[in-house]
């Protein structure tokens, strides 16, 4: 489950401000935590609240990964196979 995605469910109770997010996600990422670095790699991909960063996405799903997240093994499994956001290498 995403943290981005509960929090734009309960945005009516304050006003969103992405770059506290980001700050503090950046913050709990520096930790270890596993969601934040997620939940990075999903602002990044998306590109909805900021500018879309491919290579900061795959870098954030990328350490998610390499500390056994599946989702994260599992988003950048299906970037790597869609090739649609980078190009596609079936050898």
């Amino acid at each position: 489950m995403f943290i981005v995605n509960n929090w734009e469910n309960e945005n009516k109770y304050i006003s969103r401000d992405i770059k506290k997010v980001i700050h503090y996600f950046e913050l709990a990422e520096k930790q270890g935590c596993i969601d934040a670095i997620v939940n990075l790699g999903y602002i990044y991909e998306k590109g909805e609240y900021v500018s879309r960063d491919i290579s900061k996405s795959i870098s954030y799903y990328t350490k998610a990964a390499d500390l056994n997240d599946t989702l994260s093994q599992y988003k950048l499994g299906k970037i790597y196979y869609e090739g649609n956001i980078i190009d596609q290498d079936i050898n």
